[in-house]
């Protein structure tokens, strides 16, 4: 079976509640390994070290703007390497580690390196003429060997890097002082990012 035919047995559709992608039915050489509003990524099972990210055909335009961050990126240690691509999938390195979201979640210190480095993926990204934005806590991967970013769908977009300025902000002012809780519960993280996403949260 070809890639163009295994992304074919894929059925996505779109939680009403959630609003994020879900897999209805897959074939055995994938395994699903995450989701987000326009499109699921699994693992593959026969290439262990490399993962599928399949869009929902409604979204076939964030994936056409997904490979072309890609093919600008190039290889670079900051992002996945893209290997394959196709009319709504591409095939992308899988990344080990935990994202910054569910460091805050499990109480996983996120060290200053680690900001350092986000800071440098932004740096290189605009070197190569994108606009990275839409940088938050859930698309920073926190690996064995540094930091890497897993979203990049909307760095050709006129967005700006504040989520990631506010971010780092809250790092710097709260995050790093003796007192400020490194676990945070999820339901409390989830409101504090709400009220954000609302503008109803100062940072």
């Amino acid at each position: 079976m070809n890639r163009e035919e295994q992304v074919s047995q894929v059925q996505l559709a779109v939680e009403s509640e959630s609003g994020l992608v879900t897999a209805n039915a897959y074939p055995q050489g994938l395994e699903p390994i995450g989701r987000g509003r326009s499109a699921a990524v699994f693992r593959l099972r026969d290439e262990p070290d490399k993962a599928v990210k399949i869009f929902h055909p409604d979204f076939t335009d964030m994936a056409e703007q997904e490979i072309t961050v890609y093919l600008k990126l190039g290889a670079t240690k900051y992002y996945p390497q893209m290997y394959e691509y196709g009319t709504r999938y591409l095939v992308i390195d899988y990344v080990s580690g935990k994202t910054f979201y569910q460091c805050l979640i499990e109480g996983i210190f996120i060290p200053e390196s680690a900001i350092k480095e986000v800071d440098a993926a932004i740096a290189l990204a605009e070197e190569k003429g994108l606009r990275p934005s839409d940088i938050h806590l859930k698309n920073i991967m926190l690996t064995g060997q540094g930091v890497k970013l897993i979203d990049v769908a909307r760095f050709l977009q006129n967005g700006d890097r504040r989520q990631w300025n506010d971010l780092k902000k809250a790092y710097y002012q709260k995050y790093i002082r003796p007192n400020f809780p490194k676990k945070i519960p999820e339901k409390v993280l989830e409101y504090i990012v709400d009220k954000y996403r609302k503008n109803e949260l100062r940072i």
